[in-house]
C-alpha cells in the first residue's frame, strides 16, 4: 500500500523543534498495536518535517492534533512495578495497556511478584526487563514493606521508580520509595486515600467504624443518625460490600454481606448522599489540575432511583462527558483538588467517585430511555461535592480505554510516568484532543445476577455476529466467563459481570443511549 501526502497548510501556532532527528512519531494502528516512525525511515529530517506537515493538518481536520511529545530522545529508565497485574489480558485484564504504554514511553519494567504469575510465562517475556520473586497476598502484613525492600535491594541493576496499580499496596510501596529515594508520595496520603473511613473523616463526613451488626446499631442509635445509611468495607473495592440501609434490619443484613475475608471486618457508616454520581479523573502537577473530566455514573439497582434485580453498587453504565452544567463540574473539580491537597498530595492521577449533594440535575427516564436533566423540583440549598472515594491510580480497563478512545489521552501512560517524576511528559500525554472528546461514549456493564454455572460462550461475539451494525458502534469490548466457570452469587456481597462494552456515537447522546440500550437488551446468556 502507497500513502501519497500533498502539503494544503499549516497552523500558524505549530513551530518545529531544532532537532528534528530526535523527534518520533507513534501510530496507534489498533487499541493493541503501535508503529514507531523515526527520520532515517523516511530518508532525511527534512523528509520527516515534511510528514508531520502532513499529518498535523490531517489530525486537525478530523478535529484532533498532532502532538510532538518529546524533541529529544528521553533517557531510558527502569521502573519496578509490584504486582505484575491481577489478570492477564486473556481475562480482561490491564496488562497490555501498561505494558505497552511503558514500551512506548522508553521504560523497562522490572516485576516484583510470584515467579507463577500470568506475565511471567515466555509469552510476555517482551514485556518486563526481568522478575523479582515476591509473594504479593492479598492482605498484607505489618512486615510486607520490608519484604518489598528486600526484593528491590537484590535487584541487581537500578532501579528509577517503583509503582503499584493496587490500592492496598500504595502504602507499603510509598514506604518503600521513601527509604530508597524513589519518587513518591508522602505515605500519610496513602494511609487517607486507601482508607475509606480516614478518607471520609478528612472530607468532615460525619462517618464512623464499626467490626460488627451490634456495634453498628450502637452508634446509630447514639449519633441519632438518619436513614437511609451507606455501610462499606474500609479496605473495600468493585463496590463489593456496599449497602444502603432503611433501617436497623436493613444494616444488619448489610453487615452479614460483607465478605470479610477479602474485606477485612472494619466497615463504615454514614450518610447517603442521593446526588447524580460521577467518575472523576484528574491529572495533578505541582497542586494544579493540568486535565480533569468526568463521566456521569448513572444510577445504581441500589440507589433511590436504580434499576435492577439485584440492589448492589456494582456499575451499571457511565456516560462520556459528563451532562452535568459547567458550574457544577467546576465545584467538582476544585473540591476533588482541595480534597486531594488536604490528604498531601500535590501530583499524581487519581480516579475518584463522587456525587453533586443539591444538584440541578436529576435522573429521568422518557420514552424508555433513562438519562440525566433538569430537576422538577429545584434544590433547596447550592450544589456541593461529596467525595465517595479516592483511588490513587487510573481506572479499570473499561473506562481506560474509553476515555483513551473519546479523548486522546493514556492514564496509564501518565500513571508510569508519575512514578518516574517525569512530569514534562504527564503535561505533554495530558493533552486531548484539540476540539475536545471526538463522540460520547457508554460503558455498558452487563452483571452477573444470579450464581451458578455459566452456560453461554462470548456473547460480545455471538452478538456481534448476529447484529454487525451494533459491532460497528462498539470501540471495546470484553466476556469475562467463559462456559463452565461457576458464578458467584451477588447475594454473597461479590459482584462482578459478565461482559462489557464501550458503545460511541457521533450523532449524539440520545443516540448513544438508544444504541446503548439496545445492545443490553440483545445480549443474551444463561447461569443456571
Amino acid at each position: 500500500m502507497n500513502v501519497f501526502f500533498t502539503e494544503v497548510s499549516k497552523s500558524p501556532k505549530f513551530s518545529w523543534p531544532k532537532n528534528i532527528e530526535d523527534t518520533r512519531i507513534s501510530i496507534e494502528l489498533s487499541s493493541h498495536k503501535q508503529h514507531e516512525i523515526r527520520p532515517q525511515d523516511f530518508g532525511s529530517a527534512a523528509a520527516m518535517r515534511f510528514v508531520l506537515d502532513c499529518f498535523s493538518v490531517a489530525c486537525h481536520e478530523r478535529g484532533s492534533v498532532a502532538r510532538l511529545l518529546s524533541t529529544q530522545a528521553p533517557r531510558r529508565q527502569t521502573l519496578a512495578i509490584l504486582d505484575g497485574g491481577i489478570s492477564s489480558p486473556e481475562h480482561g485484564g490491564t496488562g497490555e495497556s501498561v505494558y505497552s504504554a511503558a514500551a512506548a514511553l522508553g521504560i523497562d519494567m522490572v516485576v516484583l511478584d510470584s515467579p507463577e504469575h500470568w506475565v511471567n510465562s515466555p509469552k510476555y517475556s517482551h514485556w518486563r526487563k526481568a522478575t523479582v520473586p515476591l509473594e504479593c497476598p492479598l492482605e498484607p502484613d505489618s512486615e510486607f514493606a520490608s519484604r518489598i525492600a528486600d526484593a528491590v535491594r537484590s535487584y541487581e541493576g537500578q532501579i528509577d521508580g517503583i509503582v503499584t496499580f493496587r490500592d492496598h499496596y500504595k502504602l507499603p510501596v510509598a514506604e518503600v520509595a521513601v527509604k530508597f529515594s524513589l519518587p513518591t508520595y508522602p505515605p500519610s496520603a496513602y494511609e487517607i486515600a486507601t482508607d475509606k473511613f480516614k478518607t471520609s473523616v478528612s472530607e468532615g463526613h460525619h462517618a464512623y467504624a464499626a467490626s460488627n451488626a451490634e456495634e453498628a446499631c450502637r452508634i446509630v442509635q447514639e449519633h441519632n443518625m438518619v436513614f437511609p445509611l451507606i455501610i462499606k468495607p474500609t479496605n473495600g473495592f468493585l463496590s463489593k460490600g456496599v449497602f444502603r440501609v432503611e433501617n436497623l434490619s436493613q444494616l444488619e443484613a448489610g453487615v452479614k454481606g460483607i465478605n470479610t475475608e477479602r474485606h477485612g471486618s472494619e466497615f463504615v457508616i454514614e450518610k447517603y448522599c442521593e446526588g447524580p454520581e460521577v467518575d472523576a479523573n484528574l491529572v495533578l502537577c505541582d497542586g494544579e489540575v493540568v486535565f480533569f473530566e468526568v463521566s456521569d455514573d448513572f444510577p445504581k439497582s441500589a440507589d433511590v432511583n436504580g434499576h435492577g434485580n439485584v440492589k448492589s453498587f456494582i456499575e451499571l453504565a457511565n456516560v462520556l462527558p459528563s451532562k452535568l452544567p459547567e458550574n457544577e463540574l467546576a465545584i467538582l473539580r476544585d473540591s476533588l483538588r482541595q480534597s486531594l491537597l488536604r490528604m498531601g498530595f500535590r501530583d499524581g492521577f487519581y480516579h475518584l467517585e463522587a456525587r453533586v449533594e443539591n444538584s440541578s440535575m436529576e435522573y429521568v427516564t422518557k420514552d424508555g430511555i433513562l438519562d440525566i436533566t433538569g430537576r422538577s423540583v429545584p434544590a433547596k440549598a447550592a450544589p456541593t461535592a461529596w467525595l465517595i472515594e479516592v483511588n490513587p491510580r487510573p481506572p479499570g480497563i473499561q473506562a481506560s480505554d474509553a476515555i483513551k478512545h473519546t479523548y486522546g489521552i493514556d492514564y496509564f501512560g501518565v500513571a508510569l510516568l508519575f512514578a518516574l517524576e517525569d512530569k514534562r511528559r504527564v503535561k505533554q500525554l495530558s493533552h486531548p484532543f484539540a476540539q475536545g472528546p471526538q463522540y460520547w461514549c457508554e460503558m455498558v456493564f452487563i452483571p452477573v445476577e444470579n450464581g451458578g454455572v455459566y452456560e453461554s460462550g462470548d456473547v460480545c461475539a455471538e452478538l456481534f455476529e448476529r447484529c454487525p451494525d451494533l459491532a460497528a458502534c462498539v470501540s471495546g469490548s470484553f466476556c469475562f466467563l467463559r462456559k463452565g466457570d461457576r458464578v458467584t452469587d451477588p447475594s454473597t456481597g461479590v459482584n462482578s459481570w459478565v461482559a462489557y462494552f464501550n458503545v460511541f456515537s457521533r450523532e449524539s447522546r440520545e443516540h448513544l443511549l438508544r444504541v446503548a440500550d439496545t445492545i443490553r437488551q440483545e445480549v443474551t446468556f444463561s447461569i443456571v
